[in-house]
C-alpha cells in the first residue's frame, strides 16, 4: 500500500481520487494490465476509466481489437 499524506496531496495540488485515475491511466496505457483489472487495483469503476481515458486521449481499442475487427468483417463478406 502507498501512503501519501492529504497535505502532500493538497501542495500537489491533486485530490486523492485524481492520483488514483492517474495510476490507472497509466497502468492501461504502458499495457501493464487490462482495463479492468486497472480499475480494480486504483478501486474505480471500469466505466468511469474508460471515460477518464477518453479525456487524456488514451484509446481503449486495442491494435489487437482492430485486426479481430478486420478479419472477422474480411470473413463475413465470403
Amino acid at each position: 500500500m502507498i501512503v501519501i499524506e492529504d497535505y502532500t496531496l493538497q501542495n500537489a495540488k491533486v485530490s486523492e481520487e485524481q492520483l488514483r485515475m492517474e495510476i490507472a491511466a497509466l497502468l492501461y496505457e504502458r499495457e501493464t494490465c487490462s482495463l479492468r483489472k486497472a480499475a480494480r487495483i486504483v478501486g474505480v469503476d471500469w466505466m468511469e476509466l474508460q471515460k477518464f481515458l477518453g479525456t487524456k486521449d488514451i484509446s481503449v481499442y486495442t491494435e489487437e481489437m482492430l485486426d479481430r475487427d478486420l478479419e472477422f468483417a474480411k470473413n463475413f463478406r465470403k
